[in-house]
């Protein structure tokens, strides 16, 4: 079985999404978020799992990573960037990267693959069947 056809759909100039920032697009009546997390950039569907709220508006915030020590010491740490989004609606926490959920691994968003060329961030989008 050969792999869907896919085609690049234009977001925006790479100078258009600083770090940090996202860009919210409709894309064949799908709402998507491309987001640029300084390494690279990330698109995810702007629909929760949870109630389908739109997700790609919440909070882009860094991860606290918590490791217990020997003893029972926490030590807490940041992801060196925002790597974690927040619905508006109830709070649900997603890995902006992968579209996971963190509280419960089993779900997650739907991702696009990202293309960066001359200059341009592209979404990689799979044509439906007709």
């Amino acid at each position: 079985m050969s792999a869907p056809a896919t085609r690049l759909v234009r977001v925006a100039p790479t100078a258009d999404i600083a770090p940090g920032e996202r860009r919210i697009v409709e894309v064949d009546g799908r709402s998507i978020g491309v987001f640029n997390l300084g390494d690279g950039f990330s698109a995810i569907a702007n629909v929760c799992v949870h109630q389908g709220g739109p997700v790609c508006w919440g909070r882009v915030e860094p991860r606290v990573h918590a490791e217990v020590m020997p003893g029972g010491e926490v030590r807490e740490s940041l992801s060196p960037a925002p790597d974690t989004i927040a619905c508006p609606w109830h709070g649900w926490e997603y890995d902006v990267r992968t579209g996971t959920c963190l509280a419960n691994p089993r779900k997650a968003l739907r991702t696009f693959p990202v293309v960066v060329r001359d200059g341009d961030v592209y979404l990689e989008i799979a044509e439906r069947a007709s």
